[in-house]
C-alpha cells in the first residue's frame, strides 16, 4: 500500500493480518519515524500513529483486506476494554472481516506412542502404563514418589498472561490439607516447566523450597521434560489471564493429561467441562482469576479422580481428540480463497 503501492504485481493481492497477542503491539516514540522507513506524510501518519504513539499492531489492522485470529471466543474478546489493549475501537471497525480460526498442533510429533521424553510410552489401548511416567516425573522432579498423590502439571513461560500471578497466590493454599482442596485427604503435588519473568522465578524458587518435595520448579527449558511433564502429571494447569488459543492444552489432551483450565480466548473453545457436560466433557473450567475459581477448581478435578472409572473416562476422551492442522488449514485455505474471488472481481 506504500512502496509497492504502483506495482502491478501486488495491485490485486490483498492482505490478512493475524493477531497472536494483543498485548505486543509494536509501539514507538513519534521521534523514531525515520525508523519505519517510511515517508513522513499525513496519509501515512494516520495508518501508524495511535494516539501520541506510532503503533505498528494498529497499522496492521488498519491496512488489512481481512483479520484473523487462533480461536473464535478472542475474536470476541478483542473488541472489548478488557482484551483490546486500547485497540478495540479500531478492531470493532473491522469486526465483519474478523475470522477466529482455532491452532492445530503436530500430532506426529506430540505422540505419547512415540515420544522419547517419556519413560514409558502408552495410548490409547494401554494407558494404564502412564502410571509409570507419574512415578518418574515425580522421581526427576525431586517430588516424593507417591503414586496415591495427585500430580498438577505446567508447562509454560512465567508472564503475567500465563496467570503466574494467580498461581503463586493459590500454591500455599493448594499445599495445605486442612484448606479443603483435597477431597478425600487426598495430597496434591505440584510440577512446574519454564522460564520468564525474574520475579516469577524468584517467588517460584521460594515456593518450591518451601514446600520441598511437594512443589518442583524446573526453571529452564527442556522438550524431554516437558514430555514427561505432559505424560506423567494428572491434571495440567493453566491458569491465564488470557488466551488467545492455547497449545498446552491440546497437547495436554493428546497425553491424558486433564486440563484445568480459566474460561477464556482458545481454552474456552478446546476445553469443555467435565461437570457441565458429563458425556463429552474433557476439563475442568474455572471463570474469574481469583485464588478461589482456581481452587475450586482443583476441588473439583480432585472429585473425578477419585472415582478410577469417570477419570480413566475422562482421560481417553481427550486422547481421542483431533487438534490436528488439517481442520484448521481447510479454513486458512477458504479464508485465503474467499479474498482472492473477491480480489478478482474488483480487479475485473
Amino acid at each position: 500500500q506504500t512502496l509497492f503501492a504502483r506495482s502491478a504485481c501486488f495491485r490485486p493481492s490483498r492482505l490478512v493480518f493475524t493477531i497472536h497477542n494483543m498485548a505486543y503491539q509494536g509501539a514507538f516514540e513519534a521521534s523514531q519515524w525515520s525508523q519505519t522507513g517510511l515517508a513522513d506524510t499525513p496519509a501515512l501518519r494516520r495508518v501508524l500513529m495511535h494516539g501520541k504513539m506510532i503503533n505498528l499492531m494498529k497499522a496492521g489492522i488498519v491496512s488489512a483486506d481481512h483479520l484473523s485470529t487462533v480461536s473464535p471466543s478472542h475474536v470476541a474478546e478483542l473488541l472489548t476494554p478488557q482484551f483490546g489493549y486500547g485497540l478495540e475501537k479500531v478492531l470493532r471497525k473491522k469486526r465483519k472481516v474478523f475470522s477466529g480460526i482455532l491452532n492445530g498442533i503436530d500430532q506426529k510429533l506430540w505422540n505419547p506412542r512415540r515420544d522419547q521424553g517419556l519413560a514409558c510410552r502408552y495410548g490409547v489401548g494401554n494407558i494404564e502404563k502412564r502410571r509409570l511416567n507419574k512415578a518418574v516425573l515425580q522421581k526427576r522432579s525431586g517430588l516424593k514418589v507417591r503414586p496415591d498423590v495427585v500430580v498438577l502439571g505446567m508447562v509454560s513461560r512465567l508472564a503475567y498472561q500465563k496467570g503466574m500471578d494467580l498461581l503463586i497466590d493459590s500454591l500455599n493454599r493448594l499445599m495445605r490439607f486442612e484448606d479443603g482442596v483435597s477431597a478425600g485427604e487426598r495430597p496434591v503435588q505440584f510440577v512446574l516447566l519454564g522460564t520468564g519473568d525474574a520475579r516469577y522465578e524468584k517467588a517460584l524458587k521460594a515456593l518450591a523450597r518451601k514446600h520441598r518435595g511437594r512443589v518442583a520448579c524446573l526453571l529452564r527449558f527442556s522438550a524431554l521434560e516437558s514430555a514427561l511433564i505432559y505424560g506423567g502429571c494428572d491434571f495440567f494447569l493453566m491458569p491465564s489471564e488470557y488466551e488467545p488459543c492455547g497449545l498446552g492444552q491440546l497437547i495436554a489432551f493428546r497425553y491424558g493429561a486433564v486440563p484445568i483450565a480459566r474460561r477464556t480466548g482458545g481454552l474456552a473453545d478446546t476445553v469443555t467441562d467435565a461437570d457441565e457436560d458429563r458425556s463429552r466433557g474433557t476439563g475442568i473450567l474455572f471463570e474469574r482469576s481469583s485464588s478461589g475459581d482456581l481452587l475450586g477448581a482443583v476441588r473439583r478435578a480432585l472429585r473425578i479422580y477419585d472415582d478410577p472409572r469417570r477419570m480413566k473416562a475422562l482421560r481417553l476422551r481427550g486422547m481421542k481428540l483431533d487438534f490436528s492442522w488439517k481442520a484448521s488449514a481447510a479454513e486458512y485455505e477458504r479464508m485465503y480463497r474467499t479474498l482472492i474471488r473477491h480480489a478478482r472481481r474488483t480487479r475485473g
